[in-house]
């Protein structure tokens, strides 16, 4: 029978700390982790798996080899409902195709020839002269308009003024299109006006329209400033403005005047511009993730700001190609982590401002409500594929087992940093998993051998086995069976565990298609004389 205190942790809510020396992490961070998150209680779960919904089913030979850029479409009368997404044509040549992308994953080409491996921008908006809803550009084809029915796109052309073309910022915000990033005009920002009169007056006429660009509407945000607009981005009702090193909110719509943010803190993804409950997000240059609401600017990565930093200095060309989106309460950004293309899924839970390392390479994201549910999608990195991710039930992504480990701070067990020797250590939470400790930073860390402390179907009573309340499965033949079995193991600790503070890494078996969860790790803990 174990002796001694008991202590108790069953809280990992703060998530990665690469800031604070492995000694000095809360009790609820972690050195490191793949795949793991914080539920909403607190304990640690597997991260949710994805599917592939799309490998150009439609043709034995794909009309693209890789998406670079995918935006949903949203239908409307008579329009398409699904993906239209970019990337280099398969055959070999130095051109990307445009594609449409239906929820069953069905792929056709809608036009060929553009310039290759240009990010495009997509917009959807009103439509004008039987141009749109749907809009591109990439700052160097000629923009393109889509109708949702027709077999290819067309160029998207100005009934007013000239639709800008060098432009590859593009977003809809104020009844208006907002568009930026041209080379040759550094801090220039076009955007549209309302439809003109016309006789007969017509049923647009003073409504906003995508092909108004009259020259009365362009912008110079402080053009001598030796800066380029990089990113484009809203926050409530302000409109983001961003160059390297500067933030700009438009302040007065009608007299069009623009007010400083910062001087010091921009944009250097324009992928990244998302809005969240609590504020604007993006990455910043270098000072990581920073989140704004129009009058303020904070840092948020502070945490993991030593991998945003190695990120930088080893790809600074292929950090400006990061891509983020908000979903189900947390702030998603991939970027290329030891690779030329995004190959890390970072992810923030705004709620208890933890950060997390996902193995998920991607480069773009489309949030996409399909039957009532929205769910979020984006083109994996160089392939030919369009995945869902996090699905309910899945914990594989698109069929093959991903590791999933954490490895946690170095515990004191309620009592000073003296020595003292761990009897028992018995965890709960749902499905399988790995324990390793060590006692030491930089030791190799040992392998806990764990038995199970209860098993469920040994017992016939009201709230086990077969009971009303049982746990396990299957068969779920209880009224309020939960669908996966509690797991209870415990570890006996080896003839020499003893230490001043206990750093366990839990880990999933790398072949597992299964779930995990830990909700809590308790501990007989006895003081040595020594």
């Amino acid at each position: 029978m174990a002796t001694g205190n008991t202590e108790l942790y069953a809280d990992f809510s703060g998530g990665l700390n690469l800031e604070a020396g492995p000694y000095l992490l809360s009790n609820n961070q972690c050195q490191d982790c793949r795949n793991v998150r914080a539920s909403q209680s607190g304990a640690l779960e597997k991260r949710l798996g994805s599917t592939n919904v799309s490998q150009y089913l439609n043709s034995a030979t794909p009309p693209v080899q890789q998406l670079n850029s995918a935006h949903t479409l949203f239908a409307t009368t008579g329009a398409f409902n699904g993906f239209i997404a970019v990337g280099p044509v398969f055959s070999g040549g130095a051109d990307d195709s445009i594609v449409k992308i239906t929820p069953a994953g069905i792929t056709t080409t809608l036009k060929t020839g553009q310039e290759s491996n240009k990010r495009w921008s997509w917009v959807q908006g009103p439509v004008s002269g039987s141009q749109g809803p749907y809009y591109g550009m990439n700052g160097e084809d000629t923009p393109q308009y889509w109708d949702g029915v027709s077999a290819g796109t067309a160029d998207w052309t100005g009934a007013t003024g000239t639709v800008p073309t060098g432009t590859d910022l593009l977003i809809y915000h104020l009844d208006k299109f907002w568009a930026s990033g041209d080379p040759v005009y550094p801090g220039r920002l076009w955007s549209t006006g309302v439809a003109a009169p016309t006789v007969p007056p017509s049923s647009n006429e003073g409504l906003p329209d995508p092909r108004n660009w009259d020259t009365a509407f362009v912008d110079d945000v402080e053009p001598n400033d030796g800066e380029d607009i990089t990113a484009l981005g809203k926050v409530g009702p302000y409109l983001l403005v961003f160059k390297q090193r500067k933030t700009y909110v438009l302040s007065d719509p009608v007299n069009r005047s623009y007010r400083n943010v910062s001087s010091q803190i921009g944009c250097s993804a324009p992928r990244t511009v998302v809005e969240t409950l609590n504020g604007t997000m993006f990455l910043s240059e270098d000072l990581g993730v920073c989140i704004t609401d129009g009058t303020n600017i904070t840092t948020v990565s502070d945490r993991i700001q030593v991998l945003l930093d190695d990120i930088a200095r080893l790809q600074p060309e292929a950090m400006k190609h990061s891509v983020a989106t908000f979903y189900r309460g947390s702030y998603y950004l991939s970027v290329p982590y030891n690779d030329t293309k995004n190959s890390i899924t970072l992810e923030f839970q705004i709620e208890n401002g933890a950060w997390w390392v996902h193995s998920l390479p991607y480069d773009d994201f489309a949030l996409f409500d399909n039957g009532g549910t929205l769910r979020l999608y984006g083109p994996k990195t160089q392939s030919a594929q369009m995945n869902k991710l996090f699905n309910e039930g899945v914990f594989s992504d698109q069929g093959q087992a991903y590791e999933s480990y954490w490895e946690g701070p170095y515990w004191t067990w309620g009592e000073p940093h003296i020595n003292k020797r761990i009897t028992q250590l018995r965890v709960d939470g749902l499905g399988s998993w790995q324990i390793d400790a060590g006692t030491t930073f930089g030791d190799v860390r040992e392998n806990i051998e764990g038995v199970p402390w209860e098993e469920a179907t040994t017992d016939t009573s009201l709230f086990a086995g077969s009971g009303i309340f049982q746990p396990s499965v299957p068969p779920e033949t209880s009224i309020f069976a939960p669908g996966a079995p509690i797991s209870q193991y415990r570890y006996y600790t080896p003839t020499d565990g003893w230490g001043r503070a206990w750093s366990l890494k839990i880990k999933h078996l790398e072949a597992s298609v299964q779930n995990m969860q830990v909700h809590s790790i308790s501990a007989f803990v006895r003081t040595r004389t020594d």
